[in-house]
C-alpha cells in the first residue's frame, strides 16, 4: 500500500468516524431512523467512490 493509498484510507476513516458519531448522537435524541439511513447511504457512496 503506497502513502497516497494510506492517505485516501485515513481520510475515508475519519469522515466515518465523525459521521458515526453524528448518527449515534441522533440516535440518542430518538431521531433514529434517518441517521440510521443516511450513514448507510454515506457507506454504499464512499465504497463506491474510493474502494
Amino acid at each position: 500500500m503506497n502513502l497516497i493509498q494510506k492517505a485516501i484510507k485515513a481520510a475515508k476513516d475519519k469522515v466515518l468516524l465523525k459521521y458515526h458519531r453524528v448518527a449515534a448522537r441522533m440516535y440518542l435524541d430518538g431521531q433514529a431512523l434517518w441517521p440510521l439511513l443516511a450513514l448507510s447511504l454515506i457507506h454504499i457512496w464512499l465504497g463506491r467512490v474510493i474502494p
